[in-house]
């Protein structure tokens, strides 16, 4: 593995992010009203009605996480191509990613990690769709994950079906368990 490119962790100078890994503070306060997000974002075509300060819920897998404000590390994780008919199938995968950075697994980062993630770093963004699965919200009956995406040179904070197929050209957010 190429040692140049990884960033240090700043708890332990000695663990090196892998590739594909990236470090975000997450406050883990209530994400901004729309009319807040709306200009961060852009304007009104740029940011989901989902993001109207109704409520979300977490995914059972990100039930039991300690929000203290803090440091995280991030992975823009591309499943197997097998995963993505099931969004379920994808966080199981996340899961099951044990590795000596991560013994402990990955699970899906939750709408409010991806806000934060995104405000540090915005030009992924328009790289690839970056979904969150760590929480959902209902529109029309319909359960809907954060997605982050870019229409026209114009970064986008969406909502899209949480039972969608996704594509392999998306990129799942995970957070270190």
């Amino acid at each position: 593995m190429n040692t140049a490119n990884l960033l240090h962790l700043p708890s332990n100078g000695n663990q090196a992010l892998p590739p594909d890994h990236h470090l975000a503070y997450v406050a883990y306060a209530p994400v901004p009203p729309l009319t807040e997000l709306e200009k961060e974002y852009s304007g009104r075509t740029s940011v989901s009605p989902v993001f109207d300060g109704r409520s979300w819920k977490k995914h059972e897998s990100c039930q039991s996480i300690v929000e203290p404000p803090r440091e995280r590390a991030f992975w823009l994780a591309v499943p197997p191509n097998e995963t993505l008919r099931d969004s379920e199938k994808i966080i199981a995968w996340a899961a099951e990613q044990r590795t000596k950075f991560a013994p402990k697994g990955y699970r899906p980062a939750t709408h409010q990690e991806l806000v934060e993630f995104a405000r540090k770093y915005p030009e992924l963004q328009g790289q690839f769709w970056i979904v969150a699965l760590g929480s959902f919200t209902f529109l029309n009956d319909r359960r809907v994950v954060a997605v982050l995406d870019t229409d026209r040179g114009k970064r986008v904070l969406g909502g899209d079906w949480c039972d969608y197929k996704w594509y392999a050209k998306y990129r799942f957010l995970l957070v270190r368990n």
